[in-house]
């Protein structure tokens, strides 16, 4: 059995979808504060020296203080490059680590960073295997 025709055609404008989005209904004022804002949000963006730090942000090792010679370069994590207070060394590969980039080795109980790492989700917690125990 064939379908039944549609009595009002196939161009009905009430069955076609049609979407009205912000570009359509906005005024050229309207277009121009989002072009103004977007261009100004890509610029901020692109310039690093105009990079505004968080109060509670942790210093960046690649940042320099102007204006002071430092003696000693700051001990910094290999990985995510802070400067944490607990800073101690991977038993595999020998490099500074922060205890945020650090786990133990559930075989060996050393500490390894998370790239000499591999995380088990066998059980419900997380278990890091050091690249030794793994193999």
């Amino acid at each position: 059995m064939l379908k039944r025709k549609n009595p009002f055609g196939d161009s009905d404008p009430r069955q076609l979808k049609t979407h009205v989005g912000f570009k359509e209904t906005a005024t050229n004022e309207e277009l121009q504060a989002v072009y103004d804002r977007t261009q100004a949000l890509l610029f901020r963006g692109a310039n690093p020296t105009k990079v505004v730090q968080d109060a509670t942000a942790l210093p960046s090792c690649n940042s320099a203080v102007q204006g002071q010679l430092k003696h000693e370069p700051p001990i910094c994590c290999y990985y995510c490059k802070t400067t944490n207070a607990v800073i101690s060394k991977c038993w595999f590969c020998d490099r500074s680590v922060c205890s945020g980039c650090l786990g133990t080795c559930a075989g060996c109980k050393q500490s390894c960073c998370t790239l000499c790492s591999v995380m088990n989700y066998d059980q419900s917690d997380v278990r890091f295997f050091c690249l030794d125990c793994v193999t």
